[in-house]
C-alpha cells in the first residue's frame, strides 16, 4: 500500500505525525498507524483494518460527520461561505389552494366542488384521492 496518498488524506482530515514512525494522531483521540495494511484505533479499540484507500476515506469521513468541533467543519463552512447566495425569483408567488374545490385529471372543467361531487364523471377520479384546487382556477372557473 502507497503512504503518500495515505498521508495526503490524513492531512486533511487534520491528522498530525505522533513521534513514533508512520503513527498519526487527530484532536479527538483516533489514531492511525499505517504499514503493509492501516489500523485506525478509536478509545483503545480497533475501528478498522484495511488496505484500502478508500475504504480508509469512507471511514474518516463518517467520523468526520460525527465531529462538530473538528477542523473539517471549519474548512467545510468557508468552502460553503463561498459559495454564492441565490436569490429567490421576484417573480415566484406562494401557491394557494382552495379547500372547497379539487381537480381531477381532465384536461378541461377539471376544477369541481367538494361538497357537491366526489367522482368526476369523465375520467373516474375520486376526491379523495384528488389535490385540492388553486385558488387562482377556481376564480377562473367561477
Amino acid at each position: 500500500m502507497q503512504k503518500e496518498p495515505i498521508y495526503k488524506l490524513l492531512k486533511f482530515y487534520d491528522f498530525f505525525e505522533t513521534k513514533e514512525p508512520d503513527q498519526f494522531s487527530s484532536p479527538d483521540g483516533m489514531s492511525i498507524n499505517v504499514g503493509e495494511v492501516v489500523v485506525v484505533w478509536r478509545f483503545g479499540k480497533i475501528g478498522l483494518v484495511t488496505d484500502s484507500l478508500e475504504r480508509l476515506e469512507n471511514f474518516l469521513n463518517c467520523f468526520s460527520i460525527l465531529l462538530p468541533s473538528s477542523n473539517l467543519e471549519r474548512k467545510f463552512y468557508k468552502i460553503f461561505q463561498e459559495i454564492p447566495e441565490e436569490k429567490p425569483d421576484s417573480s415566484f408567488q406562494a401557491l394557494e389552494f382552495h379547500e372547497a374545490f379539487w381537480d381531477c385529471e381532465c384536461e378541461k372543467d377539471f376544477v369541481h366542488r367538494k361538497d357537491t361531487l366526489l367522482v368526476c364523471p369523465k375520467c373516474n377520479a375520486h376526491q379523495e384521492d384528488q389535490p385540492d384546487s388553486l385558488a387562482h382556477e377556481v376564480a377562473d372557473h367561477i
